[in-house]
């Protein structure tokens, strides 16, 4: 249930896009797995937030003009299928081949990705794409806008920090004839050059704090003036967003402002890396080595089951961009003959050879001590002091990964699968949780 507390204009805005929604005076009317939404400015205290927040209501709280980007959000990443009965179920299959015919893989994660990609591309609403250099947030980004409403108009792009720094706004937002040194044209930017299409940001936490509060300016009225110029022109733009850093740690730390990360982050996809899709290795690397070999005009090289094993193995830190590289690099060595392990470059040999997962190492007696003591600890006193350092030592990293999802465990279990509720028990936001499930998917069952 959609409770809302508001103006009447408020009240009107929310109606347009939920009809099914409930009006109330009273807060307290709103139970457990309801969710309420007020506008800033209404009568409601922060112990009527808090009392409703520990009754299991999600509580939100927005500006009028913010109404229809936050339930956008709400419908399409809500864990409650019937927050989003009015987003028809499609064939992911043919919206692929029609959309992201140039996304190879089958796995769980890419599958996720795919899917919210989707039900995002009907809504017109901003987008974050998170995941590593070489994951193909670029790729993410396309498929929305080519499924999207606006696919008849430009898909433009900005390698952020491809952009020398006193260049930026310029390239984003244009500039007048004579602005500066070298300026010896007027110059139309980004912005204007994607009106009624999408403009994607790539890396955008590489993007300087002075130019962040100039995007934030135009993302709130969609009106860029030009470097030079006094006069605003209005532009219509989707923004997708992307990037290989965590924004939130970033504004904690004064790197990245939270007020345009709100803005941004309307809808997070993430892309795992490919470490974590190991049943698409495979896959990807037929393909590409495929795709070298009939662009290099060469016969593609045999590559038998212990090559194929060691490529398995690899930890794989460029990602695909990387593989894509080894693919290339093994028509050109062994066009038509059989690929040898000394022909992988030396740091994916080296790397295969070495599997260090934390979480899967042995649990050792000091392991085990020091977590029992952390989680009675915190359950008594709130902190850690109780915690002694086992004589012998302790192997830090993966005694705090299996804290964690321990922890993360009994909290799903504690709230019956809700993230939302999930999140507020362990000091999260939900963002945070649902990445971190991603990474553990097996945490998630309820």
């Amino acid at each position: 249930m959609l409770w809302c507390l508001g103006s009447a204009d408020f009240l009107s805005e929310v109606e347009s896009f939920s009809p099914l929604h409930q009006q109330t005076r009273d807060p307290r009317r709103a139970a457990a797995g309801d969710r309420l939404l007020v506008e800033i400015g209404a009568d409601l205290d922060a112990q009527d937030i808090a009392d409703a927040t520990r009754r299991g209501v999600t509580v939100m709280v927005c500006a009028q003009d913010q109404v229809s980007l936050l339930l956008a959000s709400e419908a399409i990443t809500s864990d409650d299928p019937s927050a989003a009965d009015d987003v028809d179920s499609v064939d992911l299959e043919a919206w692929r081949q029609e959309h992201a015919a140039e996304i190879i893989g089958r796995s769980a994660g890419l599958r996720e990705a795919l899917e919210m990609a989707e039900r995002v591309s009907r809504f017109d609403c901003p987008v974050l794409i998170t995941g590593e250099s070489g994951t193909g947030k670029e790729l993410i980004a396309r498929a929305i806008h080519r499924a999207s409403e606006r696919r008849e108009r430009a898909f433009v792009a900005v390698n952020c920090p491809a952009i020398p720094k006193d260049l930026v706004e310029s390239e984003l937002f244009g500039h007048a004839k004579g602005a500066f040194t070298g300026a010896v044209s007027a110059r139309e930017g980004r912005f204007v050059a994607a009106d009624g299409g999408t403009l994607f940001l790539d890396e955008i936490g590489e993007m300087d704090l002075e130019v962040q509060r100039k995007l934030l300016r135009v993302l709130q009225d969609f009106s860029v003036t030009p470097v030079g110029e006094s006069r605003a022109r209005t532009v219509d733009v989707r923004i997708v967003a992307a990037t290989n850093q965590d924004l939130d740690a970033m504004s904690e730390k004064g790197e990245f402002r939270l007020d345009l990360l709100y803005r941004l982050n309307v809808v997070q996809i993430h892309l795992p890396p490919l470490r974590e899709r190991t049943e698409d290795v495979g896959e990807l690397f037929d393909h590409h080595l495929g795709e070298a070999a009939s662009r290099l005009g060469a016969p593609a090289p045999v590559v038998d089951d212990e090559i194929r094993a060691t490529l398995l193995r690899a930890p794989w830190p460029g990602n695909i961009r990387q593989l894509r590289n080894v693919a290339e690099r093994l028509v050109v060595l062994r066009a038509g003959r059989a690929v040898r392990l000394q022909d992988l470059p030396a740091t994916l040999r080296r790397g295969a050879d070495v599997t260090p997962i934390a979480a899967a190492r042995p649990v050792t007696p000091a392991n085990a001590q020091v977590e029992r003591a952390a989680v009675a600890s915190a359950s008594r006193s709130g902190d850690l002091t109780e915690v002694e350092l086992p004589k012998d030592g302790v192997d830090l990293r993966a005694t705090l990964q299996r804290l964690e999802a321990r922890l993360i465990r009994q909290a799903i279990l504690a709230t019956s699968g809700n993230r939302n509720q999930a999140a507020r028990l362990l000091g999260l936001n939900r963002t945070t949780l649902v990445e971190k499930l991603r990474k553990q998917p097996q945490l998630a069952v309820a």
